[in-house]
């Protein structure tokens, strides 16, 4: 993503729009986790002028899928496993656009 002013952004393509907000929100994630790993190891204050940060540890539990399914007979979990559709929508850039009016000629 190039340097654009907030209209150019605002004037791009749909699909050109939500690669560049993707590739913002990625700036932002990466940003984020150095606060997070910063907080977690005590070397930022965890006091700000509007906002404090908790840190809390909790124990979280889920089943290894993979594993069960290698030890428990199938008709035993089967029954418990819920499938559900999820829609994904990915961004690839585009090769160049070729002008017409010099596709297939060669150029000196």
């Amino acid at each position: 993503m190039t340097d654009l002013t907030l209209d150019q952004l605002t004037n791009r393509a749909p699909a050109d729009r939500l690669a560049d907000i993707r590739a913002q929100i990625a700036v932002l994630k990466g940003e984020e986790a150095a606060l997070r790993a910063g907080f977690v190891s005590g070397d930022l204050p965890l006091d700000g002028d509007e906002y404090t940060v908790t840190i809390e540890t909790k124990l979280n539990q889920r089943l290894d899928l993979k594993s069960m399914r290698e030890h428990v007979e199938e008709s035993i979990w089967t029954p418990f496993l819920i499938s559900k559709p999820t829609t994904y929508v990915t961004t690839r850039r585009r090769e160049p656009k070729t002008d017409l009016k010099t596709r297939g000629r060669i150029h000196t």
